[in-house]
């Protein structure tokens, strides 16, 4: 009956918060705060809960990730650098307050930690996990969750077993075997059973080795990645991770207990938020990252993390810290989750205002993340934004029909398999200012805006609008509301998805 309680006031509150145009799990914490603070505790049916969606979730990242793309100078420089800077900082502070070296080195590595799954969570809902500042951010916080798991091992909690030097070697081996599995399981169920079982296999394996369980299963769907049915795989599983992760932002709200100390306490941990965005900026444009780059990387990683939480549960069963030390982290947690959400939400609108300011600190060099230049012919006509199923279709039918067509997509490796087909494509994140700054829009015919996300086709719309006063643009719309507000940012061309589905099926039975 708890259990049934605590989803009712999730939805209420899930509904409330996206009234307010807020993402719905603001409301889920909001909703595990009220049941923690009024003598509610996490039952074992939520603690469960909360465990399997943090899993689905690190599953879902994992098959969209490829490794040689984050393993880079960025990610290595850039993270560790953070994570000894952010440390420092509160150990001094800690130290200042007289907490001994151990406890002040351990609470500091945890508060350098961002979050893997507000992140991971966030980057998804704007389809940007493939863009650039994603793979950073995501390669970061890879290289977080390492340290985070060496951090246990040292306090005791998990030492590694022997068996994982020869058992973790021997999974990556077995990378061929997995991906045979997925190729011929076509019934859609049985995928989804597929993908169930070894995201939760491959957690349950880790643990038993003594290592990560979200581990785990990040390495499971990353060594799916790249897989021609990874997309599908992501999409079966969509649904039980999103119902699961319920669980998480509920007991993530009920761990901390609203006291005026640890109201307090708390407050001033949350002071340091925007020093952490201020290292992650600064670093990455000392290693030569456009300041959009730099800034949007470091404004979505800025939280605190769950293994903030995991780890000052280990730390207070060890006796490093003390139960009121536990719930000030808890609670300075939660709501590093409840300001990173809506800041990033708004955070390329953000750029957009204050880029004058930040775009003279970026160095003077050759950009690594500078879009690539679009080959413009003479006679190019369409231009595809998004290379999905969608907008692949697009590209595909205006090629066939011999019109001049080039396309976009975030994703560096689709990009490079349309090359491949001799097809003019380039890895660009389309609300890029500086991509739109160098291609004609005015001389060509008509742009399809074929991106998942309504957000980002909106803000395509938008741009592709202030570039070209003239050219057509064709985008897709899921219901009416979607559908005023595209044509009020400039879309000519509006498909009703389910409407012209309709339409089409008639059209095939006559």
């Amino acid at each position: 009956m708890q259990e049934i309680t605590l989803l009712a006031l999730a939805f209420v509150l899930g509904l409330a918060a996206s009234r307010f145009g807020l993402p719905v799990f603001v409301g889920y914490l909001c909703a595990g705060f009220l049941a923690g603070n009024f003598g509610g505790g996490v039952t074992p049916l939520i603690e469960e809960a909360s465990h399997v969606g943090v899993l689905f979730l690190l599953f879902t990242v994992g098959l969209h990730l490829n490794l040689r793309t984050i393993l880079t100078r960025e990610v290595l420089v850039g993270g560790a650098g953070h994570m000894l800077l952010s440390t420092t900082i509160f150990v001094v502070a800690c130290r200042f307050f007289d907490l001994d070296w151990q406890t002040a080195i351990f609470l500091g590595v945890l508060l350098s930690m961002s979050s893997t799954v507000i992140t991971a969570k966030d980057l998804e809902n704007r389809n940007e996990l493939s863009a650039f500042h994603g793979r950073i951010a995501i390669g970061i916080l890879i290289l977080q969750d390492l340290v985070a798991v060496l951090l246990f091992a040292m306090v005791g909690e998990r030492t590694p077993a022997p068996l994982s030097l020869v058992a973790i070697p021997a999974l990556i081996a077995a990378r061929p075997l997995l991906g045979w599995l997925v190729r011929v399981t076509r019934n859609p169920d049985l995928l989804l059973l597929l993908g169930t079982l070894l995201a939760l296999g491959f957690a349950e394996f880790f643990h038993a080795l003594r290592l990560s369980p979200e581990l785990g299963a990040l390495l499971a769907g990353a060594l799916l990645a790249g897989h021609p049915r990874a997309e599908t795989l992501a999409d079966r599983t969509w649904a039980l991770k999103e119902i699961f992760l319920v669980g998480f932002f509920i007991k993530v709200g009920m761990v901390g207990t609203l006291g005026p100390d640890t109201l307090f306490w708390a407050g001033l941990i949350l002071l340091v938020l925007p020093l952490k965005a201020a290292f992650f900026f600064g670093l990455l444009v000392l290693l030569g990252l456009r300041a959009r780059t730099a800034f949007i990387t470091g404004a979505t990683l800025t939280s605190y993390s769950e293994f903030t939480l995991v780890g000052g549960l280990v730390g207070y069963n060890q006796g490093l810290l003390t139960a009121d030390y536990f719930a000030v982290l808890a609670v300075a947690t939660a709501a590093s989750f409840m300001i990173n959400l809506p800041v990033n939400r708004l955070v390329h609108a953000i750029y957009n205002r204050i880029a004058n300011v930040l775009v003279p600190l970026q160095l003077d060099v050759r950009h690594p993340d500078q879009p690539a230049p679009l080959q413009e012919s003479h006679d190019l006509r369409f231009l595809v934004l998004g290379l999905g199923r969608t907008g692949g279709a697009a590209l595909r039918w205006l090629e066939d029909n011999n019109y001049p067509v080039a396309g976009i997509d975030s994703d560096p490796l689709v990009a490079q398999e349309w090359r491949g087909q001799g097809i003019d494509v380039i890895c660009a994140d389309v609300q890029d200012s500086d991509l739109w700054s160098g291609i004609s829009v005015d001389r060509l015919e008509g742009v399809v805006i074929a991106l998942p996300g309504f957000g980002a086709r909106l803000e395509a719309v938008r741009r592709v609008r202030e570039a070209g006063d003239t050219t057509k643009i064709s985008v897709y719309a899921m219901n009416p509301q979607e559908e005023e507000k595209l044509r009020a940012a400039g879309a000519t061309e509006i498909s009703r998805v389910l409407e012209d589905a309709g339409v089409r099926l008639a059209e095939l039975s006559l």
